[in-house]
């Protein structure tokens, strides 16, 4: 894998947009981390019987952003794609399981200024009247088309290679950002079965080969 990183120039409208997309992602986040702290505990301690397993996949099915299309308070954090939740809440279950194999600290909480970012996937599947695998996040020339919000400008300093597989927007010191992270397939090298060859460093000849050859 490979990230390619590129400068982008929203405008100010989109820039408010994007503002409110990733801290609709930290939000999910953290109340995901929240609500594993608070409920989580191992299969059948709960004295309630209750279902007290939580991963990303189920933690994706309670945050449905359907759910929230009716509530004043968080019927903002719908605006944002739901493909970037999902990818959020992976993160999640991944540190959880890097904090329990002993390879990771306890998972922290995202803060404002630190954690700015979204991820989506490059390329997914069309529902409803568009079927099958389509570009979701499209690179060209001076521009990149985002789900939602359509083409946001930027600086194409070098050509991404391999195959497209996420696309993450972030904010750094006041600056947007997006990369997209690329597989690129690595050729085995040819084994070489000839003899080992020494190289002689001289005065008169700089190289000399065991071989005879300089």
């Amino acid at each position: 894998m490979r990230a390619y990183k590129y400068r982008l120039h929203p405008t100010p409208e989109q820039e408010a947009r994007l503002s409110a997309w990733v801290a609709a992602v930290r939000a999910v986040y953290n109340a995901a981390l929240t609500q594993r702290e608070w409920y989580g505990r191992a299969v059948g301690t709960d004295p309630h019987g209750r279902d007290s397993r939580f991963n990303s996949v189920r933690q994706s099915c309670e945050i449905g952003t359907r759910k929230l299309s009716g509530d004043e308070e968080l019927e903002w954090i719908t605006d944002a794609p739901a493909d970037a939740f999902g990818n959020a809440l992976r993160d999640l279950d991944k540190a959880f399981k890097n904090f329990f194999a002993g390879r990771a600290g306890y998972p922290s909480y995202r803060r404002y200024g630190l954690n700015d970012s979204l991820t989506l996937p490059a390329f997914k599947v069309g529902k409803r009247m568009r079927r099958g695998w389509h570009m979701n996040v499209v690179f060209g020339k001076d521009a990149v088309r985002l789900p939602k919000i359509g083409r946001v400008r930027y600086r194409k300093h070098k050509k991404h290679l391999g195959k497209a597989k996420t696309v993450t927007v972030s904010r750094a010191a006041g600056y947007w950002y997006v990369s997209v992270g690329c597989e690129i397939e690595i050729v085995d090298p040819v084994r070489n079965n000839a003899p080992n060859v020494g190289i002689d460093l001289g005065i008169t000849k700089p190289l000399t080969l065991s071989t005879g050859d300089y």
